[in-house]
Order: structure tokens, then C-alpha cells, then sequence
């Protein structure tokens, strides 16, 4: 039975639209230079969303979506560059998410099928990142190179260009505006598959696999969808950082890289889209500003959040926040709004 996403007045809808009328406003009320940078953050939690949606709706725990994010990155400016034009951006773009999408399947099917579940998915997936984030930095002699574009090693792929409509280059605010509507397409979607049958099933297939499977469903083929869609995501995320920075490199295959998306949607509240997002918006700006300082900062708060999460706040900080606000304020509004209306009758 499928149930439509009604308007609930609560913490998480409040969130939400307060963070897209703060997105939508922005580059009104800051410079081009800002509007950018705060772009990069949109394509951040983007990234995050890939995680959410594996592992807070189908309880699938990855530590490797910068493998899908790498490739598709990858994948996006070797094309480029080999056939020489901008204009064919959205085939690159396309090339890179089928790429991630056809990587996904193939590790998924035989983790899945093979029996790798719970924390040993995060285990496999974090070896296939650091064995992508090795051989990628001994990549720097000329002899690795696929036709006319060399993969450098550290170096990475310089001057990959950025996202061509046509004729039209998206840069400035077009290209926050293009990043922005997808993130909101992307969040939207996943607010409305959770009231769908199949947000119903990867619901049970998080909560209890043995007896999802014991009532008919093939979870394994659930999990390895679910994973092919998240990694589309996440290399979605990778082909905006790439044309966002006009760079590629294997910090896109690196365990900090992996982290962050991982941490973000943990800290935010796993379960929910709001609590993850807000949070990620908070957490991206401060850490940039702490890494001015010195980088370490940024790891230190993120070592930090990680560990009071674990220990003391498993939904989440934003997450048991906004539950918080829930009990003790919108739910005691809706109860005292019904007696007004009782009383009225």
C-alpha cells in the first residue's frame, strides 16, 4: 500500500524549509566566489545522501563510496579530455554515473550474494578504497594514460572542464543553481520513496534481513539495487566536484574522503534526510573555517563528533535534537490543538 508524503508540522519540516529559503537566498545576499564555494558544500551533501540513502534506509554500511565518486570523477575527465570538446559534458557525465553504476553492481553482487553483510561491507569497501587510492598515486610517470589524458598520480588531472550545456557554460551562479535544483530533486526523492512500497522494503531489509527474507523477499537483490543506486549518487557528487574545481585527483580515493560522508550522515541522524543535511551544512562550514588554522583541526573535530555519537547519541546529534523538539514542544502544540477544537465542538 502506498502511502503520499503529507505536510507534517514538525522539527524536520521546519528544517527543511528553512535550509532551502537560506540555499535559495544566498547567492543573492553574497559574492560569486561565495555562491561557489557554498556550491561545493551542496555537492558535498550530495555525497552525504549516497551514504544515507545505503545505510539509513537499507542499513547497508559503506566506507567506500569514494570508489563511485573516484571513477565517475575519473571517468568524466578522461572522456573530456580525450574527446577534446566541453560540449560533451552531459555524455561525460553520463559515462561516469554508468561506470560507478556497473562497478556497484559487479562488488555488490558478489558481497551480497557472497554473504558480506553489516560491518563487514564497511571492511570490504574501505580495502577497495585504499587498494583504488594506492595504485592511483603511482600513476605519475607518463605511461599511465588512457589515450591523450594522463591519469598524473598526486598531480591528478588538471583543467577538466566544466559542466557544458550546449554551447553554455555553467559557471558562476548557473552552476549553483544547477547544482542546487539537483540536490533538492535528490532530497525530495528520497522524503518520497520512504512512503513508498519499496522505501517499505529496504526499511525491512535494515531493520531485520532474516526475517524480510523469511517472508518471500530477496534481499540480496534489494541490497545490491540499493547499493548501484547510492553509488549513482555519490558519482553524481564526483562529476560536480570535478567540474566544480576543474580537477580531479586521488583525493578522491583517499580514507578522509571516505569519512566525511560517513560522518556526516552519523552525526546528523542516519534516519533522518533533514537532520543529516542541516547538520552537514553547519559541520562544512565550520570545519573550512577551522582548516584555515591548520587542517588537524578539522580531523579533530571530526574524531570528536564521531566518538560522542557512538557513545552517547546513536540517532544523531541533529537527529535526537529535532526528536527532542518533537516531544516536548510540536507534539504537546498538536495535543492542545485538538482539545481547543474538542472544546469548540
Amino acid at each position: 500500500m502506498k502511502r503520499s508524503m503529507t505536510f507534517k508540522f514538525n522539527s524536520e519540516t521546519i528544517a527543511t524549509v528553512v535550509l532551502f529559503i537560506f540555499l535559495i537566498v544566498y547567492p543573492f545576499v553574497s559574492s560569486e566566489y561565495r555562491a561557489l564555494n557554498m556550491a561545493s558544500f551542496i555537492a558535498q551533501m550530495i555525497f552525504a545522501s549516497s551514504v544515507l540513502l545505503i545505510w539509513g534506509y537499507c542499513g547497508i554500511f559503506s566506507f567506500g563510496q569514494t570508489i563511485f565518486y573516484g571513477f565517475a570523477g575519473y571517468t568524466y575527465a578522461i572522456l573530456l579530455k580525450n574527446l577534446g570538446s566541453a560540449a560533451y559534458t552531459p555524455l561525460a557525465m553520463v559515462a561516469g554515473i554508468v561506470v560507478a553504476v556497473i562497478v556497484a553492481l559487479v562488488l555488490g553482487y558478489f558481497m551480497f550474494y557472497g554473504g558480506i553483510n553489516d560491518m563487514f561491507v564497511g571492511l570490504v569497501t574501505m580495502c577497495v578504497t585504499m587498494t583504488l587510492n594506492t595504485f592511483m598515486a603511482q600513476t605519475a610517470n607518463e605511461k599511465w594514460r588512457i589515450g591523450s589524458a594522463a591519469l598524473g598520480g598526486y598531480n591528478g588531472i588538471n583543467q577538466v572542464p566544466m559542466l557544458t550545456i550546449g554551447a553554455h557554460k555553467l559557471s558562476g551562479f548557473e552552476f549553483y543553481a544547477f547544482v542546487l535544483i539537483s540536490f533538492a530533486a535528490i532530497f525530495f526523492a528520497l522524503k518520497k520513496i520512504s512512503t513508498t512500497r519499496a522505501g517499505y522494503t529496504m526499511i525491512a531489509v535494515r531493520d531485520n534481513r532474516h526475517r524480510t527474507q523469511l517472508l518471500g523477499y530477496n534481499t540480496q537483490l534489494i541490497q545490491v539495487i540499493v547499493f548501484a543506486a547510492g553509488a549513482a549518487i555519490a558519482a553524481f557528487a564526483g562529476i560536480l566536484y570535478s567540474a566544480w574545481g576543474n580537477y580531479v585527483g586521488i583525493k578522491m580515493f583517499d580514507l578522509q574522503t571516505a569519512t566525511i560522508p560517513v560522518m556526516l550522515v552519523a552525526a546528523g541522524g542516519k534516519r533522518n534526510p533533514a537532520a543529516v543535511f542541516a547538520f552537514s551544512l553547519l559541520y562544512l562550514n565550520l570545519s573550512q573555517r577551522m582548516s584555515v588554522a591548520g587542517n588537524q583541526y578539522a580531523l579533530i573535530l571530526q574524531g570528536l563528533l564521531m566518538i560522542v555519537v557512538m557513545l552517547f547519541l546513536p540517532d544523531g546529534i541533529f537527529g535526537t535534537l529535532f526528536r527532542f523538539l518533537d516531544k516536548h514542544i510540536f507534539d504537546k502544540l498538536k495535543i492542545n490543538n485538538r482539545n481547543r477544537e474538542r472544546s469548540a465542538e
